[in-house]
């Protein structure tokens, strides 16, 4: 039969083993989580700036056929 003298150690390691879990927890949420969030903020805002300019570009090739061409000698010239 085991002797229960060693059962402080393994209380002292179980009890090391949480509290390493939970400072692990903590970090995550304190760092990576908060660094994950901004760059994934920042990948969202690059698209979207990418798909505005994307339909801004097509918008106006879209609508240029559509301007009135000028005559050449319109409009009056100031001296």
């Amino acid at each position: 039969m085991r002797s229960f003298s060693d059962s402080g150690a393994v209380r002292t390691k179980v009890i090391v083993a949480q509290v390493l879990v939970i400072v692990g927890l903590v970090v995550w949420y304190k760092v990576y989580l908060p660094r994950w969030e901004r760059q994934k903020a920042e990948s969202e805002a690059r698209e979207r700036d990418r798909r505005i300019q994307t339909i801004s570009r097509w918008a106006v090739i879209e609508d240029s056929p559509r301007g009135a061409a000028l005559p050449a000698g319109s409009g009056e010239q100031h001296r």
